[in-house]
């Protein structure tokens, strides 16, 4: 969008899951809506540099916390204590990424990986639908776990129009906010969501030891949407060999391959004229 559309305003919601807001509160001993999370990163790989409870950073305390309590909101408590920030639990992909891939290939095997679950669940909503049980199709969605991009919408929206100016972490645009990406570059960072859109915290220099992993991000992020502007699938696939979790190439090669014969009607836009 920012590189291609040439759309001035633009806003996303977050990846980052609330219960780590939950998770910081319960630890601290506070309510939630006493603590401002900033979070500072490429979605989904987002960090939380800071923990904001009355003008104070309470990040240290946190990192106290987790030296005396093991698999701390979602992670140990050696590796919280050596990072120094709180990577969200998006993350896990990257630092225990073999631990990650196994458990995600015997959900597969069993049906159960999240895609198939979402899946099979809309297309029970879909049915609903067409038997014209709207009623039944809103309670369903909400008692279940997909409503949580539904709520963060409905939050946002909230406070756009109502210019409530609360902190909320969204995706927008890189206005000189971090100054270790790329300017005009797309972002995770928390805001304070105003009438006239969100006015982001200023991050400034990322913290050294996860500055690499985000700027590799952005770099395949780039890549990929420079390949889907000029049609090149010979791009994508060099935009997917440089993602910062792609290791053997010759398996890439392999696995493309069969990608683009299982979807070749549905790759048409790639035909070049």
């Amino acid at each position: 969008i920012f590189r291609y559309a040439e759309i001035e305003k633009y806003i996303g919601i977050s990846n980052v899951p609330d219960d780590m807001n939950h998770c910081f509160a319960k630890a601290l001993h506070v309510k939630q809506n006493q603590i401002i999370t900033c979070a500072a990163g490429v979605s989904p790989l987002t960090y939380i540099t800071n923990v904001f409870q009355k003008q104070k950073d309470r990040l240290g305390d946190l990192l106290e916390i987790i030296n005396q309590t093991e698999d701390f909101c979602f992670w140990s408590n050696t590796f919280l204590n050596d990072l120094g920030v709180f990577p969200s639990v998006d993350l896990k992909m990257l630092y225990y990424h073999e631990d990650e891939k196994s458990s995600f290939i015997k959900k597969c095997q069993k049906h159960e990986s999240p895609f198939q679950i979402k899946k099979d669940f809309e297309t029970m909503l879909f049915k609903m639908f067409q038997k014209n049980k709207i009623d039944e199709v809103l309670d369903v969605y909400e008692s279940s776990p997909f409503d949580l991009y539904s709520n963060k919408t409905s939050r946002l929206l909230t406070s756009l129009i109502k210019d409530k100016r609360d902190y909320q972490i969204i995706n927008t645009i890189n206005n000189g906010h971090i100054e270790d990406l790329e300017e005009g570059c797309a972002i995770e960072v928390t805001a304070r969501i105003t009438k006239d859109g969100p006015i982001p915290l200023h991050v400034s220099r990322l913290p050294l030891q996860i500055k690499g992993i985000l700027q590799h991000q952005k770099v395949f992020e780039q890549l990929l949407a420079d390949a889907i502007y000029l049609k090149d699938l010979d791009k994508v696939s060099l935009a997917i060999k440089s993602h910062p979790l792609m290791f053997n190439i010759r398996e890439i090669d392999i696995i493309f391959q069969s990608y683009q014969l299982l979807n070749e009607k549905s790759l048409s836009y790639y035909h070049k004229e």
